[in-house]
């Protein structure tokens, strides 16, 4: 199995992963602003409500009136929160690859390894040379209320830790 293959076979779990964050986030702002979301534009959460939650959920009408007019509450849409997570697991996978492929070129015989909670073992071959990089996943929310991922890792050649410098240098 390559690299490629490896990595999108993870891309179910990496969709899980955002659809918890959003999950989460949508019940931090429930906590602070209730269903109706009253405030959030005034809210130090609205960047993350505008950028991330929003896109996710649907306007459900309670049958209250006030001043004559229909009060309505925000929920989660499963299907277009589906779709988001799917969508940002593509991403993910797609900038997760690109920094395995800045960090160690092309490997033989790529195998990705669940280790803990997101972190990662992935191995192969390079110039004869056994290649191991362990590595986590982080997806973030920026200030901007915009999901992002990180990717901090290690590198070992032949079981000895090397820079990513040093590896540099010695593969190119």
């Amino acid at each position: 199995m390559n690299i490629t293959q490896a990595l999108q076979a993870k891309r179910p779990e990496v969709a899980q992963m955002a659809a918890h964050l959003v999950r989460y986030q949508y019940d931090q702002l429930v906590k602070k602003l209730g269903k109706s979301m009253q405030e959030v534009a005034n809210s130090v959460c609205y960047r993350v409500w505008d950028e991330t939650v929003r896109p996710v959920c649907k306007r459900v009408p309670t049958g209250e009136k006030v001043h004559g007019r229909d009060v309505f509450e925000w929920e989660l849409n499963e299907e277009a929160l589906a779709r988001f997570a799917d969508k940002q697991a593509g991403l993910v996978v797609e900038a997760w690859q690109a920094k395995i492929q800045e960090k160690l070129g092309e490997l033989e015989d790529g195998q990705v390894q669940d280790v803990t909670n997101h972190q990662y073992r992935i191995t192969g071959k390079r110039d004869g040379a056994e290649v191991r990089i362990e590595q986590s996943m982080i997806i973030n929310v920026s200030g901007k209320g915009k999901l992002f991922n990180q990717f901090p890792a290690r590198i070992y050649v032949d079981g000895k830790f090397m820079s990513a410098a040093k590896y540099k240098a010695r593969f190119s």
